[in-house]
């Protein structure tokens, strides 16, 4: 008897973009549980209906590094009680990293209006006053080499 060999129909297969890629680090970071890279993968089946494969997955750094960091964090925090909501730990998660780049953003501006009062004042001994700070910049025309009408 001869084998009948089946023909699979193949979705097209949907690449792992930028986007997705921090989409999948943000799940990683609010995740509790066991973490396993097949526990991942129907995550995100769930939430996209499509699955990755288990190699491409890891072939992306940033979400090699997350996975790895979410497992060392897994291994040292014990599991929440009731397991806790996915959803919940990563809203909280996304607070505390809100609250720091809030912070940091703060610190930046107060350097930054620090650096404007030096930038003020310096001018100002040079003998610089509003009128010759706010002339317009020249305007540098340059030739550009690469054109093949133009010689040098």
């Amino acid at each position: 008897m001869k084998k009948v060999r089946k023909t699979r129909v193949s979705k097209p297969k949907e690449r792992l973009t930028p986007e997705k890629v921090k989409e999948i680090v943000a799940i990683l970071d609010g995740w509790t549980g066991k973490l396993t890279w097949d526990a991942l993968r129907d995550e995100l089946e769930q939430r996209w209906h499509y699955t990755y494969s288990r190699v491409s997955l890891p072939k992306h750094d940033r979400v090699k590094q997350a996975f790895q960091l979410c497992k060392e964090r897994l291994r040292k925090s014990p599991a929440p009680p009731g397991g806790g909501d996915v959803h919940f730990q990563a809203a909280l998660e996304r607070i505390g990293v809100l609250k720091a780049e809030n912070e940091r953003l703060n610190l930046e501006i107060t350097h930054l209006q620090q650096q404007f009062v030096i930038w003020a004042y310096k001018p100002n001994l040079a003998g610089l006053d509003e009128q010759g700070l706010n002339k317009p910049m020249y305007r540098i025309e340059r030739r550009k080499s690469c054109d093949p009408g133009t010689s040098k």
